[in-house]
């Protein structure tokens, strides 16, 4: 099996998830204008009076898939973020450690070396 490396650069993630936070911010504009706008009895004319009030769920429907894909990407975006920092404490803690061998291991090393 080859080797594979997988690299993640968590400015990228955080980069993306601000993104995110954008569209969701132009998603919800779109929601609240679709639950604000309300077409009158009138909207299509005195005989289809009917269509306006047929439409009024279906818009609702319209207006609640809006709202779960705002929350999803709001969700999304938070969730990058915190896998960017995850990576970020990882490998500091994974940095520390190494340092902690190497700085174990010159100590070993120096102190080990027979009296001349």
């Amino acid at each position: 099996m080859p080797d594979e490396t997988i690299t993640v650069d968590p400015a990228e993630l955080r980069a993306h998830a601000g993104t995110l936070d954008e569209i969701a911010v132009a998603v919800d504009q779109a929601r609240a204008a679709g639950a604000t706008v309300v077409l009158g009895r009138e909207a299509y004319g005195k005989l289809c009076f009917q269509v306006s009030l047929l439409m009024g769920p279906i818009q609702q429907i319209g207006v609640d898939a809006l709202h779960e894909a705002v929350t999803a990407l709001q969700s999304t975006a938070d969730r990058l973020r915190t896998v960017g920092e995850n990576y970020v404490s990882s490998d500091e803690h994974v940095a520390a450690d190494i340092g902690e061998v190497i700085s174990g291991a010159s100590i070993r090393t120096t102190g080990s070396r027979p009296a001349g």
